[in-house]
């Protein structure tokens, strides 16, 4: 997975601790002026969390990627509970299907879109990761 949290990179399935530091700084308003940052459209992606929060995260993830299922079992959780349902954060999640590796993804992320036009994308999101091994 890779994740742009206000527009900065974090690339793989890192700690939480990691995530905690980055979204820290923004909230704080202590980064580094330095900081590179990309502008990463949203359109109309999956979304949890308040309009008005003051961080974005922005995750590209793939279904079938063992990955990204370590990031979902390990800190999204955690990411869920200390900011996104505490209005600190708005997640956007981006399907990245890699087919050439991960032969299920792309349909993983097609269904994922279905139960979204049926209301019950995040239900389904979290029904993939948590039986990941079972599905692909």
């Amino acid at each position: 997975p890779a994740f742009f949290i206000n527009g900065r990179l974090l690339p793989g399935a890192v700690p939480f601790a990691q995530f905690k530091t980055i979204i820290d700084e923004e909230l704080n308003g202590t980064a580094a002026g330095t900081v590179e940052r990309k502008t990463v459209g949203v359109g109309d992606l999956p979304v949890l969390g308040q309009e008005a929060a003051k961080v974005v995260v922005v995750e590209f993830s793939d279904y079938e990627c063992p990955f990204c299922e370590r990031h979902f079992t390990q800190v999204e959780g955690e990411l869920k509970k200390e900011y996104i349902d505490s209005g600190k954060v708005k997640f956007y999640y981006r399907d990245f299907p890699l087919p050439q590796i991960h032969p299920g993804a792309q349909k993983g992320a097609e269904a994922a879109r279905c139960a979204g036009d049926q209301g019950k994308y995040w239900e389904y999101h979290d029904l993939v990761f948590a039986n990941q091994e079972t599905i692909f």
